[in-house]
């Protein structure tokens, strides 16, 4: 069994090739940049008493566990860059860490629940198209529109339509049903002109859901939604006022992947 030797932060650590686990001994004060980037490990625990975590200290693609204590009062941003996808942290409730996890989008556990906190507020993705209005539809059609606006906000996510974009929802349903069920139709929503016409692309046909003609955001200010129209030349805002529209916005659509605040959230976890 080849063993490897790390001096780190004047304490001596042994570590296993084969292990996948691995315990940083007490005492520890600060972790410095890449100390462990690369280490091929699945599961970390961070001793109490640590207080510092550098740039691209565990940027390895194996990790997928880390246990950070309370006494941890600044991680830097890209401390766990590179980790493995379904990487989660163990943190605890109240502390720096966990609010740095909602910050950073990074998925936590602070007693039993595992939290996916979404980086992008739905409000911000909201605030993003009003600088947009007026761009001609040739350039920004209904999908690029809420893309760019998503990408602004701070994801970048490219999709084939209005109608990949309504699958991609983690919820939909009538305005109504919105409000009955979260008390509004939240700024940051998907907006969509939706119909069982058979007009989605044929490949869709068969999942039932229908078709997503149109898509938008709501921005809960103004006349209440801002999209691309084809009719209207461009980028522009019409009206919403978290009730179906005849002809008009008839689904809300809800994504995990932005932040609608606590109590959304959670819902969204749990169903």
């Amino acid at each position: 069994m080849r063993r490897v030797f790390c001096l780190l932060a004047a304490a001596l650590i042994l570590w296993t090739a084969a292990a996948s686990a691995m315990t940083l001994p007490s005492g520890l004060k600060e972790i410095g940049e890449e100390a462990y980037a690369g280490l091929p490990v699945t599961e970390i625990e961070l001793p109490d008493g640590l207080q510092r975590i550098g740039p691209h200290a565990f940027s390895t693609r194996s990790l997928r566990w880390v246990k950070i204590p309370a006494s941890v009062n600044y991680i830097a941003p890209t401390a766990f860059d590179g980790t493995a996808g379904d990487f989660c942290a163990r943190v605890e409730k109240g502390s720096y860490a966990e609010q740095w996890c909602i910050d950073h989008g990074i998925a936590y556990d602070n007693g039993g629940i595992v939290y996916e906190t979404p980086a992008v507020t739905a409000l911000s993705f909201s605030q993003q198209g009003a600088k947009y209005i007026g761009t001609p539809y040739s350039v920004l059609d209904c999908q690029a529109f809420v893309e760019v606006c998503l990408r602004d906000a701070g994801i970048n996510k490219n999709l084939a339509g209005s109608n990949a974009w309504y699958r991609q929802m983690d919820w939909t349903g009538t305005p109504e049903e919105c409000v009955a069920l979260f008390g509004t139709v939240p700024k940051g929503a998907f907006l969509f002109i939706h119909a069982y016409d058979h007009g989605e692309p044929l490949k869709y046909w068969a999942d039932g859901l229908g078709n997503a003609s149109h898509i938008g955001i709501c921005t809960g200010t103004g006349l209440g939604a801002i999209h691309s129209s084809y009719s209207r030349y461009g980028v522009y805002e019409s009206s919403f006022r978290n009730r179906t529209i005849n002809g008009g916005w008839n689904r809300v659509g809800l994504w995990k992947e932005l932040d609608y605040g606590e109590e959304i959230n959670t819902w969204l976890r749990t169903h």
